[in-house]
């Protein structure tokens, strides 16, 4: 079962597609141009991949990439933080230093514009193989998750493939059918205990017993607006009443407050990220050896085309 995002799906497939000129298809997968709305300033003069000094210096390593991690559901970029891999800033995993130049990691960072350093002092590892590098070696060096189901977002948190649902949201199944209904209280079981405590938040109806027994519903979910992948007090909650990984206006909201790009509907399910050079999308559990012919790279989140790159997982109730 595919998403329900066609505008979601439309917009982004024309934000592909724009930077190479091509006009988006809405039944292949074909090639997606690759364009952001943000100006990348990754290669300033000319790239040397493969440097030899004089003679008795080994051959080294030293180009550019560019980075845009880019939100689906709003239309805003972002990029990594300066100072990723250099010594005073954030350089968490050391694995790959002996590769680094003194005081850099190999793939590091200078400032905030996505521009990814990759410099090294050889072009072998130990054991004589070439020494290649892929996205997934820099979010290492930044401490952020990378993989299949999940990215990290720096300071905005990290973002998981799966349903946008918080086990502290809970019902009081007052006509014990085994879901909620409009006219039953939710409350945020801020303890997780399953029961109701005195003081708890109530979201919607009237402040149960204390102690009452809570249940869960898979379709209550809530609109991640924050983007940080759990919910925060404040954000809306809503019922999925068809089980589609996408609130439509139709269906209930339980509490909070809609942020603006929600009004037309919402995704509740997040779909796997997914990274795009501009010709070749490719899932985060296989990601390219970086190399100086593809110089710009985008990862995508909150988009519904990563269930069709990537699969649903385990989308669907």
């Amino acid at each position: 079962m595919l998403l329900k995002h066609t505008k979601t799906s439309t917009n982004h497939r024309r934000l592909l597609a724009s930077r190479n000129g091509k006009r988006p298809s809405g039944t292949s997968r074909g090639k997606i141009g690759l364009a952001v709305g943000l100006c990348l300033t990754a290669v300033v003069g000319s790239v040397l991949y493969l440097n030899y000094g004089p003679r008795q210096q080994p051959a080294t390593m030293d180009f550019r990439v560019a980075l845009i991690l880019h939100d689906s559901s709003n239309g805003a970029n972002f990029t990594p933080p300066a100072y990723v891999g250099v010594t005073g800033g954030i350089w968490v995993n050391r694995t790959l230093d002996a590769y680094g130049r003194p005081g850099y990691a190999p793939l590091s960072t200078r400032d905030n514009s996505g521009t990814i350093f990759i410099q090294t002092v050889t072009i072998t590892y130990s054991s004589g193989a070439p020494l290649l590098f892929n996205m997934k070696d820099f979010f290492n060096i930044w401490g952020q998750p990378f993989n299949e189901y999940c990215v990290g977002l720096g300071e905005r948190g990290v973002y998981c493939q799966g349903w946008a649902d918080n086990s502290r949201i809970r019902y009081l199944d007052a006509d014990t059918n085994g879901f909620w209904n409009v006219t039953e209280t939710v409350v945020d079981d801020a303890n997780r205990n399953g029961l109701y405590d005195n003081g708890e938040t109530v979201l919607a109806g009237s402040t149960p017993q204390n102690q009452a027994s809570l249940e869960d519903d898979p379709r209550i979910l809530y609109i991640d607006s924050g983007h940080y992948g759990f919910w925060d007090v404040g954000e809306a909650v809503v019922y999925d009443n068809n089980s589609d990984g996408y609130w439509e206006p139709t269906e209930p909201l339980i509490s909070g407050q809609l942020p603006p790009n929600a009004l037309e509907g919402f995704p509740v399910w997040k779909s796997p990220p997914f990274m795009s050079d501009g010709d070749n999308e490719r899932c985060l559990s296989r990601p390219p050896n970086l190399t100086p012919a593809k110089k710009e790279w985008v990862i995508l989140v909150w988009s519904p085309l990563g269930a069709q790159y990537c699969g649903l997982g385990s989308f669907g109730v």
